[in-house]
């Protein structure tokens, strides 16, 4: 057995940290929220992180009913109380946390009379399965009002309009209740979902019923009141989204023996998709217990291809009931391949629920990756329509990328502005990268090769996109960024012809062979960027509470001009051997190609989940300089001016060069207008050049 121990090999930190940030939704440009959010987690071979301290704040906007639902938020009050447990296991069921703290004068209320109301939760069958046996036998009930106490009058019921299944009442009072059920209600395998609620009277002018903010689950948080009704029957109404969060009500079950006991769900595994072949690594499990004993060892099961390890690991501190947890735990990939990792065991007995969890890992070999060199992608997601981007741009990215600037390529992906690619594809690559969760999506943010950084310190659990971090804090993660391997190279060249306004793109590389070993194909993305653009529309430019532009331009760095390619690239024809793609752009008039560089990357593509659309590799050139280049399709030339004479590209037997009155001249120290005759095998081509 291993111990993920500080001073042993495998590290198991608990950490808590403080988190709280200035966050903007991407549709609103408002501050969206007041998060104090404290995580333990698991650490293994890398940086431990220090806490981040910046704050935001949203109040939750109540649909308005005959008697208007209210909400407040107010100065703190009692401590929560949760239930004691006895020597049954008991455990609680909801989706608030247990040890969620209240606070008098807080929640819902402020009605101007006395108010009928109820709140409940809906439970869902597959939440039950696995207790089959135990029973339900009290309800846990915030209460938030300390001036006067209530009577909770308890239902569980199939349907609102159903029959009470269970029942039971008991008295509130300020911070967390236990309510008795009248006789406790068993859990069988045909129970179905089933509402649990309760009503109460909520007195003139109060707030009674709190929420916790942000644990958003729709479809699950429900609100009643006595006007509220459709003949005789009452109208409950789903309120989560609009609350922004869920009432504070939990249900509590309990069993003799192991039926409640040893039961760890897997919910994700971060790692990384490119490794060393047979190099230690390390995923970063994140785990729920969802028993009632507390968790103090686990077993992993690795299966790759014919290659099956397993490991035991002791953790230093245990998980308690309904607590998540990161755990680092370390495994090597031997080969390429569909992974299945399982956490099998707990406390040396079968794990109760199914923890099964593919990884697709691409394996390369040490002398392989050696002669390949990684180039990360950094792409920056930002919009002018929020007024904070210059505070957070020039004084919290900036100072932690400068001294990587060399090392990683930048793209700034506008969002909803004149700079966003075609329609607004910049923000539909950022929905993708978080899996369409719109309402986790700030700006601004970052993605890194739009690969998982396990370094993160903040971690909201966003994939690839990662929230802004201070400077102090951010350098494990572009570490890490340069440390991936790769297996695949990337070289361009391209040419800008000042006669037409075009310029030829092409990129060539390599794939090394052996590591991708199914069909998944891999595409080419092509940008065309630009520094030192100015705009009169970015807000907050002079001042971030104004929300309003300064007289004077804002300069956007790393601007997006054009992608040729399709919004995650064109398909190359293999994912191993050597790849090339040629691209033409019409260069604008107003794009300054003095500031303007290319760049280029390989990629997976839009098919897979969000997690899996890494960038593999990247590579920017300057954008070239303009030559008047004059071409002939037919015999394969291009010709054109370079340091006061004519050159010419491809094969040819001679050139000519005559001045515009018909005069031979040489071919050096030119400047003006010449005609070039080129003598090809099938005969002459003639072109005009200027010479600059």
């Amino acid at each position: 057995m291993k111990t993920l121990f500080p001073e042993a090999a495998h590290r198991f930190f608990n950490i808590l940290f403080c988190i709280s940030y200035f966050y903007f939704h991407i549709f609103a440009n408002e501050i969206l929220l007041l998060t104090i959010k404290f995580r333990r987690i698991v650490m293994y071979k890398f940086t431990l992180f220090k806490s981040f301290l910046c704050v935001a704040a949203l109040s939750a906007s109540l649909v308005q009913a005959q008697q208007p639902w209210h909400s407040s938020n107010a100065g703190r009050g009692q401590s929560a109380v949760l239930s004691v447990q006895d020597d049954v296991s008991r455990m609680n069921l909801g989706y608030v946390d247990d040890d969620a703290y209240i606070y008098d004068s807080d929640g819902i209320g402020g009605f101007d009379e006395d108010v009928r109301a109820g709140a409940a939760i809906l439970l869902p069958e597959d939440m039950f399965s696995s207790y089959v046996g135990a029973k339900i036998v009290q309800f846990q009930i915030g209460y938030s009002c300390g001036s006067v106490s209530a009577t909770a009058d308890l239902f569980i019921r199939n349907e609102f309009s159903g029959e009470d299944l269970a029942s039971g009442s008991g008295e509130l009072q300020l911070g967390w209740n236990s309510v008795d059920l009248d006789t406790p209600l068993e859990i069988t395998e045909d129970m179905g979902d089933i509402y649990c609620g309760y009503y109460l009277t909520i007195p003139k002018g109060t707030y009674a019923i709190p929420i916790q903010r942000y644990a958003i689950v729709p479809n699950s948080c429900f609100l009643w009141k006595d006007d509220e009704m459709s003949g005789d029957e009452e109208v409950w109404t789903d309120r989560a989204l609009e609350l922004s969060g869920m009432v504070l009500l939990k249900v509590t079950i309990e069993a003799s023996g192991d039926i409640l006991n040893n039961k760890l769900a897997l919910n994700n595994v971060r790692h990384h998709d490119v490794q060393i072949k047979g190099e230690e690594d390390f995923a970063l499990f994140s785990v729920t217990n969802k028993g009632a004993n507390d968790i103090e060892t686990v077993e992993l099961t690795f299966v790759l291809g014919e290659d099956t390890q397993v490991n035991t690991f002791e953790l230093v501190n245990p998980i308690s009931s309904n607590q998540s947890d990161e755990l680092a735990i370390p495994f090597t990939a031997n080969s390429s391949g569909k992974a299945t990792v399982s956490l099998t065991k707990v406390n040396g007995k079968e794990n109760q629920l199914k923890s099964d969890f593919e990884m697709n890992i691409w394996a390369v070999d040490a002398d392989v990756a050696e002669q390949y060199e990684y180039k990360p992608l950094l792409e920056f997601f930002e919009s002018e329509a929020v007024s904070l981007i210059p505070h957070y741009y020039n004084e919290i990215f900036l100072p932690g990328f400068d001294a990587y600037k060399d090392d990683i390529i930048m793209l700034g992906r506008h969002c909803d502005d004149q700079f966003m690619t075609r329609d607004n594809e910049d923000l539909n690559l950022l929905l993708d990268l978080v899996d369409n969760d719109s309402m986790n999506v700030y700006i601004p943010n970052i993605s890194i090769s739009r690969t998982d950084m396990l370094n993160d310190p903040i971690g909201r659990g966003l994939g690839p996109v990662l929230d802004l971090i201070f400077p102090d804090y951010v350098a494990p993660v572009y570490e890490e960024a340069l440390a991936r391997p790769t297996f695949v190279a990337i070289d361009m060249q391209a040419k800008y012809n000042l006669a037409d306004k075009t310029a030829e793109i092409r990129v060539e590389g390599d794939i090394a062979d052996g590591v991708i070993l199914d069909d998944e194909p891999l595409f080419v993305s092509l940008f065309v960027v630009e520094d030192g653009v100015e705009s009169m529309s970015q807000l907050g430019n002079d001042d971030p509470d104004t929300k309003l532009p300064s007289e004077d331009p804002y300069i956007h760095n790393n601007v997006i001009r054009l992608q040729p390619t399709p919004m995650y690239g064109e398909q190359l024809e293999s994912n191993s051997g050597a790849f090339s793609k040629t691209f033409e752009i019409e260069v604008e008039p107003d794009w300054n190609t003095e500031n303007m560089r290319i760049v280029a990357c390989v990629n997976r593509g839009e098919e897979n989940g969000h997690y899996d659309k890494e960038i593999i590799n990247a590579a920017e050139i300057p954008f070239p300089e303009g030559k008047f280049i004059e071409e002939s399709a037919a015999d394969g030339l291009s010709v054109y001016a370079l340091d006061g004479s004519i050159v010419v590209d491809g094969e040819y037997s001679s050139l000519s060069v005559y001045d515009m009155t018909g005069r031979l001249v040489e071919n050096s120290g030119l400047r003006g207008c010449y005609i070039a005759r080129v003598v090809v095998a099938n005969g002459a081509v003639v072109f005009k050049v200027m010479v600059e």
